[in-house]
């Protein structure tokens, strides 16, 4: 990862994480495995927390601030702001679907994210016992990769951010 961090802390998670789409049925203990493998993040304004081409192999949640993701479409000579994710939304779930970052991520003003790695919450989910959460959860995270990644072409340009 590109971001030099300005703090990390080892923390518990705020509940607007929690409060995610994401994590939306977990029970107490895949929480605490999540949480005690993740990290919370500061950055400050118009830091990097990865670029394009990146490894990856975590996503994030914002916990406060805002975070902008963009990529460079296909024909343009510059980067374009795909979405901006704000408190209790994730981002960078490209990493479910492929090893390297089709994304870069800067924080907007002094923001703080939960980092969390991917292998370790798809084990949470697992043993917890639900595989249909668990299921439900990787689907849900493939779509945001793919709409992500749908709007790097340049047919999507006009297309607004809740699309």
């Amino acid at each position: 990862m590109t971001a030099s961090v300005v703090e990390r802390q080892r923390v518990a998670f705020p509940r607007v994480v929690w409060d995610a789409p994401l994590f939306r049925g977990l029970d107490a203990r895949a929480e605490r495995e999540i949480e005690a493998a993740g990290e919370l993040r500061k950055l400050g304004d118009g830091e990097e927390l990865y670029r394009s081409g990146d490894d990856g192999d975590s996503f994030f949640v914002v916990a406060s601030g805002t975070v902008s993701v963009s990529a460079r479409r296909r024909g343009d000579d510059e980067e374009s702001v795909l979405r901006k994710a704000h408190a209790g939304e994730s981002f960078g779930e490209e990493s479910v679907a492929t090893p390297r970052r089709r994304s870069t991520a800067r924080a907007e003003g002094t923001t703080t994210i939960a980092e969390i790695p991917v292998h370790i919450f798809r084990r949470a989910v697992v043993r917890s016992g639900k595989a249909e959460l668990a299921d439900r959860l990787e689907r849900t995270m493939q779509r945001s990769a793919t709409r992500d990644v749908l709007r790097t072409t340049a047919l999507a340009r006009d297309l607004d951010e809740d699309t």
